[in-house]
């Protein structure tokens, strides 16, 4: 029971968070950028979901960092055997494998030089330090949370 109450007392916090953010946005674009505010109306539904995900993002980043996410992710990760397809698996092994080291660095590669050779080196150049940005991030991110991948089954 106190777990449903830690969920609903999440969500309401969340949702405080990003209709904060909102309102803020908008008190500012009121105030200094009046201009903002006819785009800031205008595209609400866009912004409230940006705000949405980023708000989402940082508590999901929040709980990994503590710790905390393991037994939702064992939740998931369980729910999710349990009710997709076994014909997916594979799709869903395809999936994971493009995040792959193996398969991003060719990638990578074999895109900045097709750019390069199409004589877009900027966009190359672009490409070629963003993905090594990317994956330095991921590498720093990984041993700062040093947490395992919670192992429910043989892939």
């Amino acid at each position: 029971m106190t777990a449903s109450i830690e969920l609903i007392f999440d969500l309401f916090k969340l949702s405080l968070y990003i209709v904060c953010a909102y309102l803020l946005l908008g008190a500012y674009a009121h105030r200094v950028h009046r201009f903002w505010l006819l785009k800031l109306t205008a595209k609400r539904f866009v912004l409230l979901a940006l705000l949405t995900v980023l708000v989402v993002g940082v508590k999901v980043f929040e709980d990994v960092i503590s710790k905390e996410s393991g037994p939702v992710d064992a939740a998931l990760l369980w729910f999710i055997r349990e009710h997709a397809p076994v014909a997916l698996a594979s799709f869903f092994g395809l999936i994971t494998a493009t995040g792959a080291a193996i398969f991003l660095v060719p990638t990578t590669l074999f895109l900045t030089v097709t750019l390069v050779a199409f004589k877009h080196r900027h966009e190359a150049l672009l490409l070629a330090v963003s993905m090594t940005c990317a994956a330095l991030l991921t590498y720093f991110i990984k041993m700062l949370v040093n947490r395992s991948r919670p192992d429910l089954w043989s892939t």
